[in-house]
Order: structure tokens, then C-alpha cells, then sequence
């Protein structure tokens, strides 16, 4: 496994040279959380759930318990962006879906 990931690294690595910063290193995250909201909405028929506060807590909790050190890891203002961006338009685009 351990080389197919090095192989698929090696791949990857020249198209990571024209990409800002925040496109590899906060936009998965973002990405992430946009799912996981439009999943727990569309599980629900588009209803709001308590179930919302998971990728809240995972995405935007753990990153300011970063800036805490209550988490290990960087703490990073872009990553805090990206999420709520990711949620509140997840959110948002789904309550439409569903109206």
C-alpha cells in the first residue's frame, strides 16, 4: 500500500506547483465538511438535525481547540474560513433543494 501511495505522490506532486497554498491545504477540509452537511440533509429530507452539530464539532470545533492546544495540530484562520464557508453554503444550498 505504502507504494502505491508513493507512486500516486510522484504523480500528483508537478500539478501541485501552480496551486495556491489554501487549494491543498484547506480546501479538502472545506470539502469534507460541505459533504458531511449535505449528507445529514439529505439523510433528512433537508430538516435540520442534531446530527448538524458532528461536522460543526469535527470541522470548526476542532480547529479552535487547535488554536487552544486543547488539539494537537496548527491552527490556521483559512482552515476556520473554509469551513463555515463550506457549511453555511452546504447548508443553504440544501435548504433550497428542499423548499
Amino acid at each position: 500500500m505504502q507504494q502505491a501511495i508513493e507512486k500516486l505522490r510522484v504523480f500528483v506532486n508537478p500539478l501541485s506547483d501552480g496551486l495556491p497554498e489554501w487549494v491543498i491545504f484547506s480546501l479538502p477540509d472545506g470539502l469534507w465538511t460541505f459533504a458531511f452537511v449535505a449528507y445529514i440533509l439529505q439523510v433528512n429530507g433537508g430538516r435540520p438535525s442534531n446530527w448538524l452539530a458532528l461536522p460543526v464539532i469535527f470541522s470548526i470545533g476542532v480547529e479552535l481547540a487547535q488554536m487552544t492546544q486543547y488539539v494537537p495540530g496548527t491552527f490556521d484562520y483559512i482552515d476556520l474560513i473554509i469551513s463555515i464557508l463550506a457549511l453555511a453554503l452546504s447548508y443553504n444550498l440544501n435548504k433550497k433543494k428542499y423548499k
